[in-house]
């Protein structure tokens, strides 16, 4: 027996065709942290009997999985293209320009009414291993903290968990590229000269477990209400722009792009986020320090009557499989 080393901790993904049937692994995650816990729900007794409870009248009831995984997200990550493509529930690939840039490859991520049947998710602490099947993304937080990596918390709601030990063996991770905030454009309504410092994302499919009578685990987990997509942003004040436009509740589209190493045909490796109709529902203008002030802007992200996509994501690399 010995100690298990937090930095050989890594996470494989295997894509199920039956949901909560656990299945082989291919992909690789690489993680900063995650919170993932398997845990029963007690059920006693309950009789007035006596003042303590008996050890032998408690059994599990409903078993829950689920947590969050933190990752450092990279622009040729074949897992960080999963979680996405289980976030939003649909992916296109094109090839923008074959004959000039032929290894180039674009990948868009949209939003779908029923997402895709569920992940086996393993995780490997250095020589032990724990498997969950029925694996759902919940939601999903994105930070863009200016000068640091871009950081990304995906939420899971999962079916059952499992022994795995001895960990999956023979797959290394396809990645490349960190994310770093230090060449990103916002755009806001078409301007793109704001000075912003940070920036936040949030997209939740508001998911639920489903329990019934003929099980302890949860059934495919379910909406629980709206999808929803909201962020903020914190830029320097130069102007009353932005307060104007939350004051007369204008729709504006948002943009956020992350540019990265070059690629083939004067294409690079990117992340663009649109936002088609954003409606900012705060302005704060904190007098807090003696520097310059900076304005701290929240948004919602809405659809209209022609069911236009609430949030899109557009990956370009060079990894020919989504």
């Amino acid at each position: 027996m010995s100690l298990q080393s937090g930095m050989r901790s890594r996470m494989f993904l295997g894509v199920e065709s039956s949901y909560g049937v656990a299945v082989a692994r291919t992909r690789v995650l690489k993680f900063t942290s995650e919170t993932l816990t398997h845990g029963f729900d007690d059920v006693e007794a309950g009789d007035l009997y006596q003042k303590d409870p008996l050890a032998d009248e408690v059994a599990h009831g409903n078993q829950h999985f689920g947590g969050d995984v933190t990752i450092s997200p990279r622009y040729e990550s074949n897992g960080f293209m999963l979680m996405l493509q289980h976030l939003f529930g649909t992916v296109t690939t094109v090839r923008p320009d074959i004959t000039n840039a032929p290894s180039v490859y674009r990948y868009t991520y949209s939003p779908a009414d029923v997402l895709p049947t569920g992940l086996s998710i393993e995780i490997a602490k250095h020589n032990l291993a724990f498997l969950g099947a029925g694996c759902k993304v919940s939601s999903a937080r994105f930070a863009f903290p200016q000068g640091q990596r871009m950081e990304a918390t995906f939420n899971v709601i999962g079916k059952t968990m499992t022994d795995a030990t001895p960990p999956t063996t023979g797959l290394t991770p396809v990645d490349g590229g960190l994310i770093v905030v230090n060449n990103m454009a916002i755009s806001f309504g078409g301007v793109t000269s704001y000075k912003v410092t940070g920036a936040n994302l949030t997209y939740s499919n508001n998911l639920t477990e489903i329990f019934t009578v003929d099980s302890n685990s949860t059934a495919e987990p379910f909406d629980n209400g709206m999808r929803l997509v909201e962020g903020d942003f914190e830029l320097y004040l130069e102007d009353v722009s932005l307060w104007s436009n939350f004051v007369n509740q204008q729709h504006k589209v948002v943009t956020w792009t992350l540019t990265g190493g070059g690629l083939a045909g004067g294409y690079s490796q990117e992340l663009l986020i649109t936002i088609p109709i954003a409606r900012l529902k705060s302005t704060t203008f904190p007098s807090n320090s003696q520097g310059p002030h900076k304005i701290q802007a929240g948004f919602k992200a809405y659809t209209d009557v022609n069911n236009t996509n609430v949030c899109t994501a557009r990956l370009t690399n060079t990894i020919t499989a989504a």
